[in-house]
């Protein structure tokens, strides 16, 4: 097997570990502790729940056997595997998919920017009042997508989605666009409405040089986007405007056809 050039060894790892909170995990702390990660090779039964979801073996593609591909993938094994969360993520409780109290059912989408459009648009474009924040968890594991990404244990794959955005004290806390259980409630009582405008979606520049390097993802629907744009906020008569930016990981979703997302990480609002 012919040796990777140090040089290349170096500028392969970074690039890994630059992407790797985008594209692996929605985590802050990667590189800590160790344990072996089962693969994700191995059948799982397909279990129905209410509302007609039906579970969806995701979608893989042949892998090149390269020197690239084989670093890069132990590199992920190893600094994903070192998450002390990784315990506490395996073992939580999500809910079952289902769409309910006022959240979308989206469309189909075989394009990943119209998939990020569509779902960024649906997650905070909230009208507080007449959504559910209760029935939030349901509508994420509905339109989520599994994390195929070498080293994540089967028993979290499906659950990223989820502890991005409603659980982020798992892997150690990381800044996300939900108001708790107070501020939504108070949000209903003032009547506050959200609305995104002028989304854009790019390919994360440290993901497309990871891609580029040689690495290819188990899913090949797998990609990291920046996502950007104004957020419109309507507190009873006044309206305010912000822009926002985030990371979106998407991918082969489980629940339905098309695309579907992984996680959601590096939120960030401010004035206009």
């Amino acid at each position: 097997m012919r040796a990777v050039p140090p040089s290349h060894r170096l500028r392969l790892l970074g690039v890994v570990v630059a992407v790797a909170v985008l594209a692996a995990l929605p985590l802050v702390r990667l590189m800590q502790g160790r344990e072996d990660a089962p693969a994700h090779d191995a059948p799982r039964p397909a279990p129905t729940h209410p509302d007609h979801f039906v579970w969806r073996a995701p979608d893989t593609a042949p892998r090149p056997d390269t020197p690239v591909q084989r670093e890069t993938d132990a590199v992920f094994v190893d600094a994903i595997s070192r998450q002390p969360g990784m315990t506490s993520a395996a073992a939580l409780s999500v809910p079952a998919p289902a769409i309910a109290d006022g959240w979308p059912s989206l469309a189909v989408r075989q394009v990943p920017d119209a998939w990020a459009r569509d779902f960024v648009a649906a997650l905070l474009g909230v009208d507080y009042g007449r959504q559910s924040r209760g029935a939030l968890g349901a509508w994420l594991q509905a339109h989520e997508a599994p994390s195929l990404m070498p080293g994540v244990p089967e028993s979290v794959a499906d659950k990223m989605l989820y502890t991005s955005l409603l659980a982020t004290e798992v892997f150690g806390g990381q800044p996300t666009p939900v108001p708790s259980a107070p501020e939504w409630d108070a949000n209903a009582q003032a009547r506050v409405r959200q609305t995104v405008i002028d989304v854009q979606v790019q390919v994360n520049r440290r993901w497309e040089a990871l891609i580029t390097s040689g690495w290819q993802p188990p899913d090949p629907r797998m990609a990291t986007l920046d996502v950007s744009g104004l957020l419109s906020t309507q507190r009873g008569e006044a309206v305010s405007t912000e822009r926002f930016a985030l990371q979106l990981v998407v991918g082969t979703a489980r629940w339905r056809a098309g695309y579907g997302t992984v996680s959601v990480s590096g939120w960030q609002r401010g004035p206009v």
